[in-house]
């Protein structure tokens, strides 16, 4: 699913302030050199996109952090969906809960019923997945019978971490609830 050397969508910016390469193409992990902070390289050509074109400005500590942390997630999605099988659904603590339920009194119909989302997830179990752009980081939670992130999504960070069996899952949410 996901492969280091393969390009997944994470944006950078070149001194023109394109969110991607006058080539059009994005970088692979691999491409993305970290040695471009080092003054000495600064200006001398690190990928195939700079040689007769713009040259890549060095990225900052959080956009590295933000890429380290998403390639993280990305990772922990991909083992937590190795066995193809659902997750036990660990649950919603009750102030997430109350507050779910007050967002969804406000806008009724906008997805489904919180309620019906928890017994689908109790019966069946939950599943992982990237949102529409996985390079964002997004992800997101299912009941397992459910292709639709729209409607029947709960977000990571919304699940008990305290009831999660599956290590990588609670890692996740880990990771997810410091947005």
């Amino acid at each position: 699913m996901f492969d280091e050397g393969k390009s997944f969508g994470v944006f950078y910016r070149c001194q023109t302030s394109h969110n991607r390469c006058m080539c059009g193409s994005f970088p692979s992990l691999a491409e993305i050199s970290f040695t471009t902070l080092n003054n000495k390289n600064m200006n001398k050509p690190t990928s195939h996109f700079e040689e007769g074109g713009p040259s890549q400005e060095p990225q900052s500590t959080s956009e590295r952090e933000k890429q380290e942390r998403v390639v993280e997630i990305l990772r922990l999605v991909e083992k937590i969906n190795e066995s193809g099988a659902p997750l036990p659904f660990p649950g919603i603590p009750q102030e997430t809960y109350l507050k779910m339920k007050a967002d969804e009194n406000e806008a009724p119909g906008y997805t489904t019923p919180i309620d019906e989302i928890i017994f689908r997830c109790q019966r069946e179990g939950i599943k992982v997945i990237t949102g529409r752009h996985p390079g964002s980081g997004g992800v997101f939670i299912l009941p397992a019978g459910s292709d639709d992130c729209d409607m029947d999504s709960i977000l990571p960070r919304q699940l008990a971490v305290e009831a999660v069996e599956n290590e990588h899952l609670a890692r996740l949410i880990q990771l997810k609830t410091k947005n």
